[in-house]
């Protein structure tokens, strides 16, 4: 998630009360992200004149564990794997950092153009990244390559959830970074990961989608859109 401010904030959302505030000082963050289990965030920030951290802060308390250090300026995503230890970034590579080591794991070699990251897959052996030609790439930290594209979108694809146990996959696209789609319909399409074959398209909504999410036993998805319906 990118944001241009200098806090983090933790809301009890039953009673709506502020828990914990969280500040990066002078520095401003750039993007955050949470592990799957929900223990940890994850915070990228800037600081000058050339450099940026990746922050571990433990839940709900924001309490720092550990602050990862390096040369230059990110204007990137950020995602954790699904426990928290290892972090990836986009800059012109894709970097892969190993946290709990403090150290950078591997570097993703892009040859064509990514546009971004979207998620580590729920058993941590892949990465995907939206593509400029609106395809999704599955990247395979084994062998650090392209396993498969996933292709079918007419728009730029902004948001990805897992079913439960990771085989199936929900993709939303985003027509206002695509002006040549916006008389598309909008779409939500399934994937098979074993396969790379699209198993499903959902057409017809009105308006762009922004977030998607399943229900705990896969038996429903939730779609979030741009005109604040779901």
């Amino acid at each position: 998630t990118f944001v241009t401010a200098p806090h983090i904030r933790a809301w009890e959302t039953k009673s709506g009360r502020l828990l914990k505030e969280w500040s990066a000082g002078d520095e401003y963050i750039n993007s955050y992200t949470f592990s799957a289990d929900r223990t940890q965030v994850g915070v990228l920030h800037n600081q000058l004149p050339q450099a940026h951290s990746i922050e571990r802060l433990e839940l709900p308390a924001l309490k720092p564990k550990d602050n990862l250090r390096r040369d230059g300026h990110a204007w990137a995503d950020l995602l954790f794997s699904s426990n928290g230890s290892m972090a990836a970034i986009h800059e012109r590579n894709i970097e892969l950092l190993d946290l709990d080591q403090g150290r950078l794991a591997a570097s993703l070699k892009v040859t064509r153009t990514t546009s971004g990251l979207l998620a580590f897959t729920p058993d941590d052996r892949f990465v995907l990244t939206r593509m400029s030609d609106r395809s999704i790439a599955v990247w395979e930290l084994a062998s650090q390559q392209v396993a498969g594209l996933l292709k079918g979108h007419r728009a730029t694809v902004v948001t990805v959830a897992f079913a439960p146990g990771g085989r199936y996959l929900a993709s939303g696209d985003y027509t206002l970074t695509s002006p040549e789609a916006m008389a598309e319909p909008r779409q939500i399409r399934f994937w098979d990961l074993r396969t790379g074959k699209q198993v499903a398209v959902l057409n017809g909504h009105d308006s762009d989608v922004s977030s998607l999410a399943f229900s705990p036993d896969g038996t429903m998805l939730i779609s979030g859109h741009q005109d604040s319906t779901v």
